[in-house]
């Protein structure tokens, strides 16, 4: 295989993969929504990216993203503390080997002026003291803003809507 055609299917994957994961949480909107949750920032997608002219591969920002992150909350109380994310994560600046995980997370706000940050996900799971693993695992956070319990599979799992809604948001809706 040829040089070109080497970096042409390297590029088209990395499509792919972002793209199959916004489906993916295009898939846990509905599932969500039908539950009576909705995003609270509608249709943005929360990401890490910059286009400085001097960053690195190993930098925590660059073109690629390292993770997309939704919260949801209740349609009913959407002044609650509780909210429920999910984290679509690809890679860490932390770690060199990293399979790309979906990351489960239920955060309970402290204060009313607490607002969910898009990172908080990504920063309990690769950027504390937590060893954590895309295994299921339940784990726990707690900063001044929020209470953080979370867990991770794979992405490789998910294969339909039925696992995403079985295996990952079932489980999100009782921990609510």
């Amino acid at each position: 295989m040829e040089q070109s055609e080497i970096m042409r299917i390297s590029i088209e994957n990395v499509r792919n993969i972002v793209n199959n994961s916004i489906l993916l949480l295009k898939d846990a909107d509905i599932v969500f929504s039908k539950a009576g949750f909705l995003p609270i920032h509608g249709n943005t997608i929360g990401s890490e990216s910059s286009k400085d002219i001097n960053q690195s591969p190993d930098q925590p920002r660059t073109f690629f993203p390292q993770y997309m992150t939704r919260y949801y909350s209740h349609q009913d109380n959407k002044s609650s503390s509780k909210l429920l994310g999910l984290n679509v994560q690809f890679y860490h600046f932390n770690y060199e080997v990293l399979s790309p995980c979906l990351i489960a997370a239920f955060c309970k706000l402290k204060n009313k002026e607490s607002r969910p940050q898009y990172w908080w996900i990504k920063y309990c799971a690769f950027e504390t003291d937590i060893s954590f693993k895309s295994d299921g695992s339940v784990f726990k956070y707690e900063d001044e803003d929020a209470e953080v319990e979370f867990w991770g599979l794979e992405l490789s799992q998910f294969n339909n809507i039925d696992d995403l809604q079985k295996v990952v948001i079932s489980r999100l809706l009782a921990m609510y």
